[in-house]
This record gives C-alpha cells, structure tokens and sequence, in this order.
C-alpha cells in the first residue's frame, strides 16, 4: 500500500487518541503533511459527534467506509483506522 496509513489502537487510548473523528483528521493530516486544523472540515462528509458515539467503547462487528481528504477511510469493529487513495484499491 503505497502512501496509506493503518492506525491500531494498542492499550486504552490517550484522552487525545479517544475520539475517533480526531483520530481521522490526524492521520490526513500526517499522510498530507499539513497541520490538521488545514484539513477540510470532517463535518463535511459526516457528524463527528455520531461518529465518535458510534464506536465508543463497544466491541462489535462491522467496519465504516467514508471517502475524506481524497482518502478511503475505513474503520474497523476496533475503531482502527485505515487510510488508502483511491487509485490503490
């Protein structure tokens, strides 16, 4: 995978690793090189705050795809985000 990024959550997370949307918006930014307040509003393609409910703390079955930035982003039933470019899939 070329230019992706695959975040596995190791051990409970930090109070700046526990929401998932951030968690989102950081890794575009590293993968882009930017600081993560230039990426494009999240909000944009989907609610940051449904987002964050819907993975907090449970373990379950299913996953999320979304397309933001220009990236695939894929979310696992662990909340381990997955970023690819479109062109790699």
């Amino acid at each position: 995978m070329g230019n992706g990024y695959n975040s596995k959550k190791e051990g409970p997370p930090s109070a700046d690793e526990s929401a998932l949307s951030l968690r989102i918006v950081g890794a575009v930014a590293d993968l882009m090189d930017i600081d993560p307040v230039d990426c494009p509003p999240l909000f944009e393609v989907v609610d940051p705050s449904a987002l964050d409910r819907l993975f907090e703390g449970k373990e379950g079955h299913g996953s999320l795809v979304l397309e933001y930035a220009g990236y695939v982003v894929t979310v696992d039933n662990e909340a381990n985000v997955t970023l690819t470019e479109p062109d790699e899939l």
